[in-house]
């Protein structure tokens, strides 16, 4: 039983960690920002943002989240966010800032 629980608890570790940024951003502060139904927990560091997307989205894509997490990062940053620097998933997102 003790064994069962052990691996149950490495299979969940993951888990635990799904809610925060990348490395490069860890100890930053999130900031709670909602844009047109979704909620995402934004990172700014420097000339970084991350959005990580905390609601239940089904089908969740590129195309329907990127759009929302482009503008709670700028939002959060008062940064522009050039859609070309965008990469991730839609769960969590990543962008270069320019702020002018």
């Amino acid at each position: 039983m003790r064994l069962l629980g052990v691996i149950l608890g490495l299979l969940l570790l993951p888990l635990s960690a799904c809610n925060g940024p990348s490395p490069r951003l860890a100890g930053t502060p999130a900031q709670k920002v909602e844009v047109d139904g979704a909620t995402f927990n934004v990172f700014v560091s420097g000339n970084r943002a991350e959005a990580v997307r905390t609601n239940f989205e089904f089908p969740a894509t590129v195309r329907s989240v990127f759009p929302r997490a482009i503008r709670a990062m700028e939002i959060a940053s008062d940064c522009s966010v050039p859609p070309a620097s965008v990469t991730g998933d839609p769960a969590h997102i990543k962008a270069r800032l320019v702020c002018a």
